[in-house]
């Protein structure tokens, strides 16, 4: 229960989420992720009343209280995931010895905390996509020049602004790739050193989505690139990193 209100109002203590991207609420399904990974469920026989190490209680609570400090929603977030982690090697059985031990990464990513938080995140992958998408439209004989977050089609000016910053879809295709790899790679090293691949595939899929933006704009004029299919990109982008996690996974993942 205590932890249940303490998810709710790290939820609810800065409602700026709503403003800047009112779906953010579907990165909640971390928490999904977590009882469907991790099943199945069996308490230890010999349940009897929590008791945390100190150094556990401590670290869990100096997060909590840097998080108060310096209002950053990632750190409350990871104190609470922290916890939960905690609780369960108290409570489940075989959760302490199986790669159950990594589902702490996805309660941590059921909170908004890239939202909130990921403001240079989001500068660097729209800096960085706005820059590969000209250099490909260029490889492609458009006319095009690039100006930081600002790519011009010709005459036609382009921004990829915050929304293509693509931090919703981030965490989402940090939690479905998350969920890919913690599927083929149990061990401690395997699943951990995959986070560098799950972040790279999703920059890629998020720089194809400006590309593919930009081509709509260039064919079917800037009405038909921002209205409907803008929206659904995104989730063009989640699939495309889907299926490219896959395909990595399938093929080289055997010698990682």
């Amino acid at each position: 229960m205590i932890g249940a209100v303490a998810a709710v109002w790290i939820w609810c203590r800065d409602l700026a989420w709503l403003r800047l991207d009112p779906d953010s609420w579907i990165c909640v399904v971390g928490l999904g992720l977590v009882y469907y990974l991790g099943r199945p469920w069996k308490l230890l026989e010999v349940c009897d009343r929590v008791r945390l190490k100190p150094w556990v209680i401590a670290s869990i609570l100096l997060l909590a209280g840097l998080g108060l400090v310096f209002n950053a929603t990632v750190l409350l977030a990871l104190s609470w995931a922290w916890a939960l982690d905690a609780v369960f090697v108290h409570t489940i059985a075989g959760y302490q010895q199986g790669e159950r031990r990594h589902l702490w990464v996805f309660a941590w990513l059921a909170f908004p905390w890239l939202i909130l938080d990921g403001a240079l995140i989001g500068w660097a992958f729209r800096y960085s996509g706005a820059w590969c998408a000209a250099q490909l439209l260029s490889l492609g004989g458009f006319a095009v020049s690039w100006h930081g977050v600002h790519v011009y089609l010709g005459d036609l000016p382009m921004e990829v602004d915050a929304h293509c910053a693509g931090l919703r879809t981030l965490q989402a295709m940090l939690l479905i790739g998350g969920a890919l790899v913690y599927q083929r790679f149990p061990s401690n090293a395997g699943f951990y050193r995959m986070w560098g691949l799950i972040v790279g595939f999703a920059w890629l899929a998020n720089m194809l989505r400006i590309v593919g933006i930009s081509l709509l704009a260039i064919y079917g004029g800037p009405d038909l690139a921002m209205g409907v299919w803008h929206g659904w990109s995104g989730l063009i982008a989640v699939a495309v990193m889907f299926a490219l996690m896959s395909a990595f996974i399938k093929l080289v993942g055997h010698s990682l």
